[in-house]
């Protein structure tokens, strides 16, 4: 089993198990052979963004990622969760509309730009993006419960 796939594997485990700092780790490694990959970028901040005190840790490295691969729309995505977490709502609902952009069938993308909305009390608006993301994905947890 190639030792990239086995950082790949332990590290999203890991991160399905909220056992972020490990995760970090495993992603850290596989950056240390491949600093230019996007999707370990992704994956490392959306641990870094789930751990105390370092937010903006993880809006460097989703931006690192961005640099590499700005076509995906999932990079967006989240560096605009990572933007609401630091209560830059403004920049938050500029990212997400990058991602919508990018691909308009991603629910995430929409569920993000809601949180956006909410960091700035516009309801109105949170909820037509909650309901956009459930009408492309009925299961979309994190829309739902916005």
């Amino acid at each position: 089993m190639n030792h990239d796939f086995q950082h790949y594997q332990r590290g999203l485990v890991l991160l399905e198990q909220n056992r972020y700092e490990e995760a970090a780790n495993e992603f850290r490694d596989l950056l240390a052979a491949n600093p230019e990959d996007d999707q370990a970028l992704n994956l490392l901040a959306r641990c870094q963004m789930s751990l105390p005190q370092t937010e903006k840790d993880a809006l460097a490295t989703i931006g690192r990622a961005i640099g590499f691969n700005a076509q995906e729309p999932d990079h967006f995505i989240i560096q605009s969760l990572i933007q609401s977490r630091l209560d830059d709502p403004k920049t938050a609902i500029k990212s997400a509309n990058e991602a919508i952009a990018l691909d308009a069938a991603q629910p995430e993308a929409f569920s993000a730009r809601a949180m956006a909305y909410t960091r700035q009390s516009q309801w109105a608006k949170a909820e037509t993006d909650c309901r956009q993301a459930l009408e492309l994905d009925p299961d979309n947890d994190f829309a739902a419960n916005l």
